[in-house]
């Protein structure tokens, strides 16, 4: 009955045609860990609209700002790429300033362990 315990442990784990099985965290969770990371970067949570990308649209469609020629946001490199994050298991989180015009941060969460993948944008 143990080793059943374990098998089922580790392929709760496995990726099943690149979808992650059921071991994920909650939206709220993820919002949560976001949060905390956007404001250890300086964003004002009581002043930021907070936006759980869901299926993450926002980050990966080509014609979002970003995208465009001669649009940059500050501080995002290369790694602001969707590509370079093709394969993981990532939830992406927007936090834009309701005050400051153009400043904002995406926060991605890795859906599985809560880990911050990355932290990139204006902040």
């Amino acid at each position: 009955m143990v080793a059943f315990g374990v098998f089922a442990l580790v392929m709760a784990n496995i990726p099943i045609n690149s979808v992650w099985a059921a071991t994920e965290l909650s939206k709220e969770k993820i919002i949560e860990i976001a949060k905390a990371k956007a404001s250890e970067r300086g964003v004002k949570l009581d002043s930021a609209k907070i936006i759980y990308d869901d299926g993450n649209k926002m980050f990966t469609h080509p014609i979002y700002p970003e995208h465009l020629p001669g649009h940059t946001i500050k501080g995002a490199g290369p790694e602001r790429n969707p590509s370079n994050f093709e394969g993981k298991n990532y939830q992406a989180v927007y936090f834009v300033s309701q005050r400051a015009v153009g400043t904002n941060l995406w926060v991605l969460i890795d859906r599985g362990t809560g880990e911050v993948i990355a932290a990139v944008g204006d902040y």
